[in-house]
């Protein structure tokens, strides 16, 4: 797709994260929006101020993008106010960090839920209309850690993986229709990422070397951007040299763990399992006085 100009765009995980800047980008080059997530408040915001700084149509459609429904309302509201879905960008996503072996159930499901599942049952939805068009373009929103051996990130890393497959093996079947799929796999992310929510979070540190590897915010976005006027099968956001990470994934998690990026997530994982126990004991505490 060489131009975005009057072309509508859904953005999912619109409300926070490196989600509002690929709104902005988006609008910048031109496409009216539809702004998807939970957080109905700071989606109005967001479609307002888009609305107001672009000459485009932003509109906030919250959307609870694990529930079936609410993914078939959401393209439903995007059918009637702009017609179609020209662009799908599958950006929401989740991140817990922890020992699996102390992982809830729920915790597991949720990570595959929100950060697979729900790309690909958002993209069939979205794809009909595509065709019927001969147009369109997903965007999967993936995450270096999917390339990688990725410790205390199991849920994640594995979800992030199977994304970047499902983006591979999707664009290969719509080969030649005129609908593509590409996928962007940010490594660590500035000021918003979700690294910098845990690390506000506990008493974990982010290491500096980490800084190495880590990418803007803004650099994401535009990534997305690119990979859709270039029709990119995939493309890696993240600071000069990274490559060197992905050439297997053996020594991109050493190459990670010489930052410091394990020692910090340990660190995390151990808070986690510290705060669990507690919450144990003083649930058994409770038990225990009542009866």
């Amino acid at each position: 797709m060489k131009g975005l100009k009057d072309r509508t765009a859904i953005v999912t995980g619109a409300s926070r994260g490196i989600g509002p800047y690929i709104a902005r980008a988006l609008a910048k080059e031109g496409a009216n929006l539809v702004l998807a997530a939970r957080s109905a408040e700071a989606l109005a915001k967001l479609a307002q101020e888009i609305t107001t700084e672009y000459e485009v149509q932003a509109v906030a459609v919250p959307t609870d993008l694990t529930d079936p429904s609410s993914q078939a309302a959401l393209i439903e509201a995007t059918e009637r106010k702009f017609g179609g879905v020209d662009v799908l960008v599958n950006n929401a996503g989740i991140l817990e960090i922890a020992h699996f072996a102390d992982e809830e159930s729920s915790d597991l499901e949720g990570q595959i839920a929100l950060n697979l599942t729900a790309p690909m049952l958002l993209t069939r939805r979205a794809l009909p209309g595509m065709l019927a068009r001969d147009r369109g373009h997903v965007v999967n929103v993936s995450s270096l850690v999917g390339k990688i051996d990725s410790k205390y990130l199991v849920a994640y890393a594995s979800a992030k993986a199977g994304v970047i497959s499902f983006s591979r093996s999707l664009r290969a079947e719509l080969r030649d229709t005129g609908v593509s799929v590409s996928v962007v796999s940010p490594s660590a992310v500035d000021e918003v990422g979700m690294i910098e929510d845990w690390t506000r979070d506990t008493e974990a540190h982010a290491p500096r070397l980490l800084k190495r590897t880590s990418v803007s915010p803004d650099a994401v976005a535009r990534a997305v951007v690119r990979s859709i006027k270039r029709d990119k099968a995939e493309v890696l956001a993240a600071a000069p040299g990274s490559k060197f990470l992905t050439l297997s994934p053996r020594f991109g998690a050493w190459m990670l763990g010489a930052t410091g990026l394990w020692a910090m997530m340990r660190q995390m994982a151990d808070h986690k399992s510290e705060a669990s126990s507690a919450d144990e004991r003083d649930e058994t505490t409770r038990d225990t006085a009542a009866a």
